[in-house]
């Protein structure tokens, strides 16, 4: 995450075995990263995101 908000970078580091998933968590990511505040600098950060299927 850029000090501008910006994502530069977005992977899925450990697929959950469903695309559809995957491709939900980053669009996701995407939509909410508005939300987070600015750092003073730009980092790094990793979201865990956990789903259960019943």
């Amino acid at each position: 995450l850029t000090k501008e908000g910006k994502i530069n970078f977005l992977t899925v580091e450990k697929s959950s075995g469903y695309d559809v998933l995957d491709k939900n968590a980053i669009k996701t990511i995407k939509k909410v990263s508005k939300y987070f505040p600015l750092p003073p600098h730009d980092v790094k950060i990793r979201i865990p995101i956990s789903y259960k299927l019943d």
